[in-house]
């Protein structure tokens, strides 16, 4: 069955079975809202951003000017359909990769407990950076190198083996990444990044709280590091992403994430071993994070344990290896004055190791760190400013230090 049709008859099953009793009496007209953001940046260099910070559709969070439209319809008391269309006038994908849609069903509300069911495009769960992506929220510019950056790794093309996957150790963010020999599609495409928070999967989702936790439980067409954003899945798998979170006193939170799925492309299953396909190999994310606010201060960190099954790699013992990173930040934040602040983040990706075919022990990718800190400026309602400046380091690489300006328009 189309998945799409399949999000669509769930949903509305749903909100059958559980508004049925009291739609006679709570009959509204459609209720719309409208609203959006708009970012205006510019990039202190010649060059411009650091590939470092460029996003699949070859846009990234420091071009000239972005947009975010919301059209919010509430249909009924307890169900709301979600609108959000981003236009990037850098970027060269197709609109559907653009169009954000959610159709989300209040099902239980009371003072002890609540479950909300969505199906459509869904924001990212995993972790707590997905709230505060939007540029009115964040007191920095760029995402955390997890929920973003593009290792060498690729969902529609094999490494041959070790020594091919070595070789391009650095290339992932490079959009003209030429890849493997391994087999798989000749398309030019960058690696995968651990989270790809940029696009948003399809699927379906149950969320809410109770007493101190909050929860969320999806089952999604594509995983974290390869989105099925256009509602087309790239293999017969799903994946399965959980979060928990914990409010043990005021101003703390306390959260875990679980993700696994299949990431690989079906173009893949022609040069798999007979007897595998594309959904044996999957990608496994575990993930911790908290959020800690006191008077003036907000601290949050992040941290994620990824693993990639794949085919072609081995151990020292020519026993398949698994490719794993591990990537973490840490972000503070202090309001000097009303309106006022400074912020900066540390973050970074660590790579596991395997042998090449001397017997060398060598990361799989190029370790990566990333600094960034500035300040900013509510100046008044829906009217943001920052200033910022980037240091990026990466192994084998010259180190890259820039700046950059942003002002975000909220409306």
């Amino acid at each position: 069955m189309n998945m799409r049709w399949f999000l669509v008859k769930t949903i509305c099953i749903c909100c059958f079975l559980f508004s049925n009793k009291t739609q006679a009496q709570n009959t509204v007209d459609p209720k719309f809202y409208f609203g959006g953001i708009v970012e205006l940046t510019t990039a202190f260099s010649d060059q411009g951003a650091p590939l470092v910070n460029q996003y699949r559709r070859n846009d990234s969070p420091f071009d000239n000017m972005r947009a975010t439209l919301f059209g919010d319809v509430v249909l009924a008391p307890r169900l709301t359909l979600f609108n959000q269309t981003i236009l990037a006038p850098t970027s060269r994908a197709q609109m559907a990769t653009y169009w954000r849609p959610i159709l989300q069903f209040d099902a239980i509300q009371n003072e002890t407990f609540e479950l909300l069911l969505e199906a459509g495009k869904l924001s990212t769960t995993f972790g707590s950076y997905g709230p505060r992506a939007y540029s009115n929220r964040t007191t920095l510019i760029s995402p955390p190198l997890i929920h973003h950056y593009f290792t060498s790794l690729r969902s529609n093309q094999l490494p041959a083996n070790n020594d091919d996957l070595l070789k391009s150790r650095g290339q992932g963010n490079n959009s003209i990444f030429t890849g493997y020999s391994g087999g798989g599609s000749t398309t030019l495409f960058h690696g995968l990044p651990i989270i790809y928070d940029v696009c948003w999967d399809t699927g379906i989702r149950a969320f809410g709280s109770f007493w101190r936790f909050e929860y969320s439980l999806g089952l999604t067409h594509g995983t974290l590091s390869n989105p099925a954003n256009t509602g087309t899945d790239n293999n017969d798998g799903k994946q399965i992403i959980s979060r928990l979170s914990l409010i043990p006193a005021t101003g703390l939170i306390i959260g875990s994430s679980y993700a696994r799925g299949a990431y690989l492309d079906r173009v893949i299953g022609s040069v798999l071993p007979a007897g595998q396909t594309p959904e044996d190999f999957v990608q496994e994310v575990f993930g911790f994070d908290f959020h800690y606010e006191v008077r003036h201060l907000k601290l949050i960190g992040e941290a994620v344990f990824n693993t990639w099954q794949i085919p072609n790699i081995v151990d020292s013992q020519n026993n398949r290896k698994d490719l794993t990173v591990l990537g973490w930040y840490m972000e503070g934040q202090y309001a000097f004055l009303p309106g006022l602040y400074a912020s900066a983040r540390f973050d970074q990706l660590t790579f596991g190791k395997i042998p090449n075919s001397t017997g060398q022990l060598l990361t799989w990718d190029d370790d990566i760190w990333r600094l960034e800190g500035g300040i900013g400026y509510q100046f008044w309602e829906g009217v943001l400013g920052k200033l910022i400046v980037q240091d990026i380091h990466k192994a084998r690489s010259a180190r890259t230090t820039f700046g950059a300006a942003q002002l975000s328009l909220s409306f």
